[in-house]
């Protein structure tokens, strides 16, 4: 009987440990909400950094003490959790590869379910995707970007990843049978991928009305009596790098800086970095002015050709600035059915609904509303002054977060063909053609944070 409840003793010890950790971590957060509201400046700021620390665990009573009678407690809870869920919306998602002789579309699910995305095969009910039968294992969890690769090679797939077609216009990840095995550079930070596309080198003369119209002198020419002058030939060239921004699919990024170079030089020890007053190249906008919300972008930046070229780019180091945003899992809903004039939601966060019309006799309603979001006034500065507009881009990020459903829960197709800026009111057009009652409209709020992400290509040709 001794030898039982000794076992039964150490059989229960290492779970006692852990509920005495949780329960130790608990009253160490509650602690710490407390001394939030301390009237020593040093106790709330050390008891702000230590929730800091602990991180997700803090979370759920943080968003409790943002209802805190005290405004001190509540103000720092809430910025607390933006800094939080900001620091996890930046850190890679760990994926366990342990398949054995498990049809592609199986993985491919489960994949799903662990990244928190919606990733799907294409064509889909493709009897290519129950035979043959995939075994995919590693002995430790590995970053989303890993496990897709390693999924790839070992069915013959390829993934495509853009702004999806379907209504919710969340991003859309999807492989698809590998119809090209070439290697593109890659640079992995976090949950972003950095894609070297290409090195594009152009030289041309003008000669003409075109090239004087390209000059632009420094003080005008002296004309001789009875001298007819000729523009002389311009010689120009333009040389730039093309990179795919890519994100992990559950999240949204927006360039919000011009590429930041810290070094590029060919194998002949030539800078190829610009001077600082040329142009940087082209931003791109992810989910920016009517587009679809996208989990990558294209980008391209100027270079300088080196006059002697050699063969490679020994060493190409650069950053990016992003916006990367996230849905919150909890949308606000507002049911259609008499809601004109209501305002639903909580504290700072709400959605008001100011009218609802049907347009003539088609199968087209139209829904008027604004949208009050305590966390778009504390979205992350521009980086420099290549940015976009902070209130373009908040607006628009709002705008993609809603969903409308029907009686039936599908999503209903809208667009939207009026923005009111100033007042800050959005109109929406819905497209039914299954002639469906419209049930309740989704708000989803966003995570938002900003990015630096690194990227590092080396021994690349030159054109």
């Amino acid at each position: 009987m001794a030898i039982v409840m000794l076992i039964g003793l150490l059989a229960l010890a290492p779970g006692s440990d852990a509920a005495a950790d949780r329960a130790g971590t608990q009253a160490e957060i509650r602690a710490c909400i407390e001394r939030l509201g301390s009237p020593r400046y040093a106790d709330r700021e050390a008891a702000s950094e230590s929730l800091a620390r602990l991180g997700k665990a803090a979370l759920g009573d943080l968003e409790r003490a943002r209802a805190d009678r005290d405004p001190e407690i509540r103000s720092r809870a809430a910025g607390l959790v933006r800094r939080i869920e900001g620091d996890l919306l930046t850190q890679a998602t760990r994926i366990h590869l342990a398949y054995r002789n498990q049809p592609i579309q199986a993985v491919v699910d489960d994949l799903s379910r662990q990244s928190g995305s919606r990733l799907a095969l294409m064509p889909e009910n493709s009897p290519r995707w129950r035979l043959p039968r995939l075994t995919l294992e590693a002995p430790a969890a590995v970053p989303f970007w890993v496990a897709v690769d390693q999924l790839c090679e070992a069915a013959g797939l390829q993934y495509i990843q853009g702004p999806s077609p379907s209504t919710n216009r969340e991003s859309t990840f999807t492989f698809t049978a590998a119809m090209n095995r070439g290697e593109t550079p890659n640079f992995d930070h976090g949950p972003f991928r950095v894609s070297l596309l290409g090195l594009f080198y152009q030289r041309d003369v003008t000669f003409g009305a075109a090239a004087a119209r390209r000059i632009v002198p420094a003080q005008p020419a002296k004309l001789v009596e009875g001298a007819r002058t000729e523009p002389a030939p311009l010689a120009s060239s333009r040389f730039h790098v093309l990179f795919t921004v890519s994100a992990e699919p559950r999240l949204t990024v927006t360039q919000s800086g011009a590429i930041r170079w810290a070094e590029v030089v060919d194998d002949q020890g030539h800078s190829l970095v610009p001077p600082p007053n040329a142009s940087p190249g082209i931003e791109r906008y992810a989910g920016f002015l009517g587009y679809a919300a996208a989990s990558s972008f294209q980008i391209q930046a100027n270079l300088q050709h080196p006059v002697i070229a050699g063969e490679t780019i020994k060493i190409m180091k650069g950053s990016i600035p992003l916006l990367v945003s996230a849905r919150r899992p909890e949308p606000i809903i507002a049911p259609l059915d008499g809601a004109a004039g209501k305002t639903f939601g909580h504290g700072d966060d709400t959605l008001t609904i100011h009218e609802i019309r049907s347009v003539g006799s088609s199968r087209q309603t139209t829904i008027e509303l604004s949208i009050r979001n305590a966390a778009g006034e504390d979205e992350p500065a521009p980086a420099d002054p290549f940015s976009m507009p902070r209130s373009a881009a908040r607006r628009d990020l709002h705008r993609l977060q809603i969903e409308v459903v029907d009686e039936r829960g599908e999503l209903i197709t809208w667009a939207q063909p009026g923005l009111d800026l100033e007042n800050g009111r959005i109109s929406i057009t819905l497209f039914n053609p299954r002639a469906t009652r419209p049930r309740e409209l989704r708000y989803y709020r966003l995570i938002k944070a900003s990015a630096t992400v690194p990227f590092e290509f080396s021994n690349i040709p030159l054109p």
